[in-house]
């Protein structure tokens, strides 16, 4: 569409292009891979902080979000890990209650509803936990009856099929996004009102890599890429092992506790050797 790529974009596809002309070499179309040349050599960006907001302050934002439709967006990014485009493109029959999993997946557009493509084309099952499904709960008892979709109000929706059915009829492609509106506006106005001062940048998406932060501490990589949607590991391993205060506390806290188990360790070697 005219738009300059950014940085992050350049090396993401020339990384993409390494791996393919890796695997000519290795299975002998190429005899070398060009993107191993100095001119195309992949480089390593440096990243801009992003503030880390932790449980205290998710809570206090919640309690500041004056509807219950909001504080489920607010929920789906800091503990499902959604996209805006994905949250915002979710529809009910998304949400397994029963199972307590949210299920992000292509869609077809039909007469009314547009449709739907995931960043990295593949579908995805995310737990939820009790938090996230009591939102939700509570959000369904009051949502319009008969809108599929989970965010949207009824005036949206409307909004959102009259613009699908004009840019179908004009044979225009359809982006995910346009049925996002006015979500960063509203969140720094509820991040203002919780009295979150953050440093760094912190945004919306900035939820989103809180969660998949919060899921590194306790999951394998392989477990937080799939749940993160990432069509590489090295995209999750890259982005999400920040290292904060909490973590060097626990690292202190480990250290101190196998010191002092010391003396049960030697007793026990001493014992085995005996």
């Amino acid at each position: 569409e005219g738009k300059k790529l950014s940085g992050w974009t350049i090396e993401q596809i020339k990384r993409h292009c390494k791996t393919i002309f890796d695997m000519a070499v290795e299975d002998k179309h190429l005899r070398e891979n060009p993107f191993k040349t100095k001119s195309l050599r992949t480089k390593r960006l440096a990243t801009s902080p992003w503030y880390r907001m932790k449980a205290d302050e998710y809570h206090q934002l919640i309690e500041v979000t004056p509807t219950h439709r909001e504080q489920v967006a607010y929920s789906l990014f800091y503990t499902a890990a959604l996209r805006s485009a994905e949250a915002f493109n979710l529809t009910w029959d998304s949400i397994d209650f029963e199972k307590g999993i949210v299920v992000v997946v292509n869609r077809d557009g039909t007469a009314d509803i547009p449709p739907f493509r995931i960043k990295d084309h593949e579908a995805r099952r995310i737990p939820l936990p009790k938090h996230t499904l009591d939102l939700l709960a509570q959000w369904q008892g009051e949502a319009p009856e008969a809108l599929p979709f989970v965010l949207l109000t009824a005036e949206r929706f409307e909004r959102v099929k009259a613009k699908w059915r004009r840019l179908r009829q004009a044979g225009q492609p359809w982006k995910s996004k346009y049925v996002v509106n006015n979500v960063l506006r509203d969140f720094k106005d509820r991040v203002k009102r919780a009295g979150i001062k953050p440093v760094g940048k912190f945004c919306v998406h900035t939820m989103r890599k809180c969660a998949g932060q919060n899921w590194a501490d306790y999951l394998p990589m392989n477990v937080v890429k799939e749940l993160m949607g990432h069509s590489n590991i090295s995209t999750t391993a890259e982005f999400y092992s920040t290292v904060d205060e909490d973590h060097e506390r626990k690292a202190a806290m480990a250290i101190q506790k196998l010191l002092d188990r010391k003396s049960d360790v030697s007793v026990t070697y001493e014992a085995n050797i005996g």
